[in-house]
């Protein structure tokens, strides 16, 4: 087996994905107390979904012009930026929480400004770690960096149940503000590779913003192993991962259970993402996985379909591992082909639009599970997203398979 830790011999990589580690950390806190702080206010699932989708729908609008604004831009800087703009929103969160001034419409208003900061964000984290590492450790550093996410999303899930449990969520979104110190200090020490595009300072102007993104998508257009990918990272990212609306109203209308059992099962999701990432790093020098990009999503539908039929807690559980490996799985072997496919001139425009196709797209499927949930309840959401994945990954993989003629 090979090294799974092949990139951080690179010293630019071991200082921001240290960084990222602590950040990602809190972020997941957030992750967690931000829709059980919306459902303890509202008692709604579809105003649930509402916050999430003014999170996400700043991706969908922006994320195709960021890759277009970012692409001559000096990451580094960017990233320091919109670094600071979330630890602001996000102290802010933990301010009005502590003093009890915290309303629904601060949520919506607080997470569309989180929005907004991520879609240049994503991208430009997307595009930035091809200056961190040769290219030829590119797919170990991808897969490393999903690694680090998903152990995040195991220690984060589980420490913010016990917070919400004993101090509330102030301290959850407090702790997150703090997080972001990690990655703003951690770029004072980076020094990049040269970038594949050289960096300019050129003022940025509409119409060649507007220039840019259209050749982005045409290459896309005319490059259609990128497509299909994008095609399948739609499917699902907008029916997979929903999990902020199903699981507060999962968790206590169906199972009947609270703050601690909500941070066990998104833990144990954490878990299966952190085994399927560390074996992706391990075997990245292989190159990208047919199987993953293919079989994998349609076994994830699969697990969100039994969670939705047998509502019982342990094997929620176990279940939970399984959607965690099985996306992982699916969504680093998907950006590291596209990272592998692209050419170096429209790298960050392809990420951006890569970038909305995976977290532009959650308002979407937050907003048609908030819908299916208010209507039918939990369960029949789980199964209705997980029908949905099975059902078009299935006419994908026969398009793959069979339609090349």
């Amino acid at each position: 087996m090979n090294n799974p830790f092949l990139s951080l011999k690179h010293t630019n990589y071991r200082y921001y994905i240290i960084g990222m580690f602590i950040s990602n950390i809190g972020t997941w806190m957030q992750n967690i107390a931000q829709p059980w702080l919306a459902y303890q206010i509202t008692d709604n699932a579809f105003q649930i979904s509402l916050v999430s989708a003014m999170q996400f729908l700043p991706t969908l609008l922006i994320s195709a012009f960021a890759g277009a604004i970012i692409e001559n831009q000096d990451k580094r800087k960017m990233l320091f930026y919109t670094q600071s703009v979330l630890l602001i929103t996000t102290l802010s969160m933990a301010i009005l929480v502590f003093f009890g001034l915290i309303r629904y419409w601060h949520i919506l208003v607080l997470a569309t400004f989180m929005g907004i900061a991520t879609s240049f964000d994503m991208p430009i984290r997307q595009s930035f770690v091809i200056q961190l590492v040769p290219k030829n450790n590119l797919m170990n550093a991808i897969a490393l960096n999903s690694t680090v996410f998903n152990l995040a999303r195991i220690l984060g899930p589980a420490v913010a149940g016990m917070i919400l449990a004993y101090y509330g969520t102030g301290v959850c979104f407090l702790i997150n503000s703090v997080s972001f110190l990690a990655v703003i200090l951690s770029l004072f020490f980076i020094h990049p590779l040269e970038p594949p595009i050289p960096v300019t300072n050129e003022r940025i102007h509409l119409k060649s913003v507007l220039k840019n993104v259209l050749e982005g998508f045409s290459y896309i257009a005319r490059r259609p192993e990128i497509s299909i990918i994008l095609l399948s990272s739609f499917v699902v990212s907008c029916f997979g991962m929903n999990n902020s609306v199903l699981l507060p109203v999962f968790v206590t209308k169906v199972l009947h259970m609270q703050e601690t059992s909500y941070g066990f099962i998104t833990t144990c999701m954490g878990i299966g993402s952190f085994a399927g990432a560390l074996i992706l790093a391990s075997k990245s020098t292989k190159g990208p996985s047919r199987f993953f990009l293919t079989i994998g999503p349609l076994l994830l539908g699969l697990s969100l379909t039994a969670v939705g039929i047998l509502n019982e807690y342990l094997t929620t559980l176990i279940l939970f591992s399984s959607i965690g490996y099985f996306f992982v799985s699916y969504a680093a072997t998907a950006n590291t082909s596209i990272q592998l496919l692209v050419h170096d001139e429209y790298r960050s425009r392809v990420m951006s639009i890569y970038t909305l196709v995976n977290a532009g797209t959650v308002p979407i499927g937050n907003l048609f599970t908030g819908i299916i949930v208010t209507s039918f309840g939990a369960s029949i959401g789980f199964l209705v997203n997980g029908a949905v994945i099975i059902v078009l990954m299935a006419l994908f993989c026969l398009k793959i398979f069979f339609g090349k003629s």
